[in-house]
């Protein structure tokens, strides 16, 4: 009987190896799937429409993850058919692509559905898209589930705060999800009070007992850290002030001491809200966190860094960061007068861009300064001096005498025409740290429209985007972003090549990462960076961004951040979500992809359907965790 299993196992086996290649393909080798993507980006409707209305299961099921990225309001008796009759997988896609729409039509079918008993195992998805397509006036809709643990609820309320859709009721409810048992529904109430600042003096203590029991009711850490995050922006008495303060410095003491490097995130989180909230640690405290003076994590010290330079004198004699970040908000507080630190040189343009970056707290310096922005020719230093020169001109003992010398420099850097600094100087122009009279106005205009011309689309819709939002400021009109043209259509043969779980590895200076990709979700972003890697484009290319608890990014050709390709890619977005360790492309709004990617440090739900998924980390989150601004990519490579 045994010898028989076997022969029929090794049967098996061997009937199954012609399927292998196959199993190993992604989903558009085949041409008729890659024609239904395509459709995605040339925003075809008639062929989509004929597609979900008379397309089998696989079909359907591609268009419908198309339209995560883009829509038509000709569709929606499509999607509700679909939602309403299809195949149960079908109904989830449609769901997710309605959510993707935020067009309030949508909102009272859903209100129906959601209502219904036949569709009660959908109400986790009808609730989301319902959140993401309801407006104030239909708010309502929403709010009258409030007091129910439904799954999917707070996401819902979540998905419509960060659009800008609330009141007080959910402000005042969105509490009771994080006593409930549901994970999903504490996870985003969690988020919605860290991405909003509400909470009364009763709020205020229970957000602080929750903080204070989260390990023993059992939270993990990307419920803690948008805790802690809430708490920090609180706007409290002194009371409550007392209250809050006490809870982070427990907290900061109970994870400083444990001496383990798994309670970074949360330690970095309770930092952060530190020093959102003005909250310092107690005196005694620093004792107990010499750990974290030794650390060589760069979000770790650059989060410590922002808490100490609210006082100084606390921390000069045990506190020596390594990382230039940390040091330049050392050296540019106004409580750290006279504060120096040797720091190692990284042999690199970015040491003269730390260089310019300090000179920026003393206005002194502002020749120096000056000089350095109009000889240097390397993008990232001239950024850098751009900001460290506007900031230098923004100090309040900066002379008076100075400022037709700040304008008439600035019009130099404009006739210049480099797109990193046009949209520094056109960003602070928005923000009004650059004040111009009317006829300040009037020809600054013009030497924006000018410079302007010149900049070579798509490469430069960064700086593009930034001077229409300028202006549309100083024409008074709304501003309206230019839709991008399709210019880089995917290459299918290339895509029918990759593997469904091609692997890459970066190499970095601190480490090697693995990235296993989506091309299913995203074929055309996924085979453009692959093309990329495959020419070696990331080689030497440095990481420019560290934000932390958030993402460390590169890829960058300029090193700033500024830089592109000489093309971009259309937005491919997918019901996949952003976790610790998922990496994304970086953009200047939908269809404006190109070359730089960001890796998260923990869960950032914001970030969901606005920004394209490509791959996730399945080893090195460790290496992810010490990647800080100046770091090398030395290369990546397939696997």
């Amino acid at each position: 009987m045994q010898v028989l299993k076997n022969k029929l196992l090794v049967f098996l086996f061997l009937s199954l190896i012609p399927f292998v290649q196959v199993l190993g393909q992604n989903r558009f080798a085949k041409t008729e799937n890659q024609k239904i993507w395509e459709a995605k980006d040339r925003n075809d409707l008639v062929y989509t429409s004929e597609i979900l209305e008379k397309g089998n299961l696989d079909q359907k099921a591609i268009a419908l993850a198309g339209l995560n990225s883009w829509y038509d309001p000709s569709l929606s008796s499509i999607l509700l058919k679909i939602v309403k009759k299809e195949d149960p997988q079908l109904k989830i896609l449609a769901l997710s692509a309605i959510g993707q729409s935020h067009d309030s039509l949508f909102v009272d079918p859903l209100y129906k559905l959601s209502k219904k008993r036949k569709y009660r195992k959908y109400r986790s998805q009808l609730l989301v898209a319902l959140g993401k397509c309801v407006n104030k006036k239909k708010l309502f809709r929403l709010i009258s589930y409030s007091g129910k643990d439904h799954e999917g609820l707070a996401e819902a309320w979540f998905r419509a705060m960060i659009r800008g859709v609330h009141n007080e009721t959910m402000d005042r409810d969105v509490l009771n999800f994080l006593s409930q048992n549901n994970p999903e529904n504490r996870f985003y109430a969690a988020w919605y009070l860290a991405r909003r600042n509400h909470l009364n003096s009763e709020g205020i203590r229970k957000l602080a007992q929750f903080a204070t029991d989260a390990e023993m009711l059992g939270w993990k850490e990307d419920v803690c850290i948008p805790v802690y995050y809430s708490l920090g922006k609180c706007k409290a008495d002194k009371p409550n002030s007392l209250i809050i303060r006490k809870t982070l410095n427990d907290l900061l003491v109970r994870y400083s001491v444990a001496n383990s490097t798994l309670n970074d995130l949360k330690i970095v989180a309770v930092l952060r809200a530190m020093s959102t909230g003005k909250y310092l640690p107690d005196p005694d405290s620093f004792e107990k966190m010499k750990r974290l003076f030794d650390q060589k994590n760069p979000a770790l010290e650059f989060a410590l860094s922002e808490v100490l330079a609210l006082k100084c004198p606390f921390l000069l004699n045990k506190f020596n960061p390594r990382y230039m970040p940390s040091v330049l908000n050392l050296i540019n507080s106004e409580n750290c007068k006279g504060y120096g630190s040797e720091t190692e040189p990284l042999n690199s343009y970015f040491d003269k861009v730390w260089e310019v970056k300090k000179l920026s707290g003393f206005y002194g310096n502002y020749a120096q300064i000056k000089y350095i922005l109009l000889q240097s020719e390397h993008p990232a230093i001239k950024t850098a001096a751009t900001e460290s020169f506007l900031a230098c001109a923004g100090l309040e003992n900066f002379p008076g005498s100075l400022q037709e010398d700040v304008l008439s420099t600035l019009k130099v850097l404009i006739k210049d025409g480099d797109v990193g600094v046009l949209s520094i100087i056109a960003n602070e122009i928005l923000n009004s740290s650059i004040k111009l009279n009317k006829d300040e106005q009037s020809e600054f205009k013009k030497m924006l429209e000018d410079a302007q011309k010149r900049l070579e689309l798509p490469r430069d819709m960064e700086a593009n985007l930034d001077i229409h939002k300028v202006l549309a400021l100083f024409e008074g009109t709304r501003y309206m972003a230019p839709l991008p043209e399709w210019n880089h259509p995917i290459d299918w043969d290339y895509v029918s090549k990759i593997a469904a779980g091609q692997q890459i590895e970066i190499n970095t200076s601190k480490g090697s990462i693995k990235v296993k990709l989506n091309v299913n979700e995203a074929p055309g972003s996924v085979a453009s960076i692959l093309k990329l890697i495959d020419k070696g484009f990331y080689n030497s290319k440095t990481f420019h961004r560290l934000v932390p608890n958030f993402v460390i990014q590169g890829g960058c050709p300029r090193g700033d951040g500024f830089g592109s390709a000489d093309y971009s890619i259309r937005s491919e977005f997918s019901d996949l979500i952003y976790s610790s360790g998922t990496v994304g492309l970086a953009s200047s709004g939908p269809n404006t992809e190109s070359c730089q990617w960001f890796i998260t440090h923990c869960a950032t739900p914001h970030l969901d359907g606005r920004y394209t998924i490509i791959g996730h980390v399945i080893e090195g989150m460790d290496v992810v965790q010490l990647l800080g601004v100046g770091d090398v990519i030395l290369e990546i490579k397939r696997l």
